[in-house]
């Protein structure tokens, strides 16, 4: 009887002490990390999830972005320019002379008004290879006086330069203004169209001198000598 006490002792402390070694709730290291490492993953899904709600793009694409982009340039004010708006520029050739000397080459020396009214001449290829590819602008002159040659009612004053849909060409040929009265020293104008209508250029380029609203001629940009001959001209009735 007393050995069956006292191994029923011992074993009970046996399994006291075993049991205070190995607890059955307690866990290893390892099995602590894998779970705390579970439980942020966890969270982190979660906070993206509610980013993803909220309208906001955790990892925003990189080509989406580009494309955009693109999209935005298309849309810009700053367009791609057309041949229309792209300047060709002819260098003119102006040849000094005399008042004397412009006189005498002119064909028809004329006091009179540009109205602002012009036309655009596109030369065809029946005409002159030389102006073949130039453009040139008429403008309509009324005439008031006519000094020397023979002309009336309204001229065209042909200078190079122009404005197509798909060309703009630009010179240093004078340009009368609108509204404006001058002196001009005129010749006739070669054909650069069939059936063209009859025109005239700037002698020499030079041949062009403003009147202000006073009636008075500008010859500030001559020498005493030849100022002096151009109010000559001028004063011819």
């Amino acid at each position: 009887m007393k050995k069956i006490l006292l191994f029923a002792i011992a074993f009970s402390l046996l399994i006291t002490l075993y049991s205070c070694k190995n607890p059955p709730n307690a866990l290893d290291d390892s099995g602590l990390a894998e779970d705390t490492a579970a439980q942020q993953n966890a969270e982190e899904m979660g906070q993206g999830s509610e980013n993803t709600q909220a309208g906001e793009d955790p990892s925003p694409n990189k080509n989406e972005e580009i494309e955009l982009q693109t999209d935005f340039d298309e849309d810009s004010d700053e367009s791609t320019p057309q041949p229309g708006d792209i300047v060709e520029i002819v260098d003119s050739m102006r040849v000094n002379m005399s008042v004397d000397d412009m006189y005498e080459k002119s064909d028809i020396v004329v006091v009179g008004e540009f109205d602002g009214v012009s036309y655009t001449v596109v030369p065809d290829d029946t005409k002159d290879e030389n102006t073949v590819g130039t453009l040139f602008t008429d403008q309509v002159v009324s005439c008031e006086r006519v000094i020397k040659g023979d002309a009336q009612g309204d001229i065209r004053v042909r200078r190079i330069g122009g404005k197509t849909d798909d060309r703009n060409l630009s010179s240093n040929d004078p340009e009368l203004q609108e509204g404006k009265q001058y002196l001009l020293f005129l010749t006739a104008g070669p054909s650069v169209v069939e059936g063209d209508t009859e025109n005239y250029k700037i002698v020499g380029g030079l041949g062009i001198f403003p009147i202000d609203s006073d009636g008075n001629l500008d010859v500030s940009s001559q020498d005493e000598q030849d100022a002096q001959r151009l109010l000559e001209i001028y004063s011819q009735q």
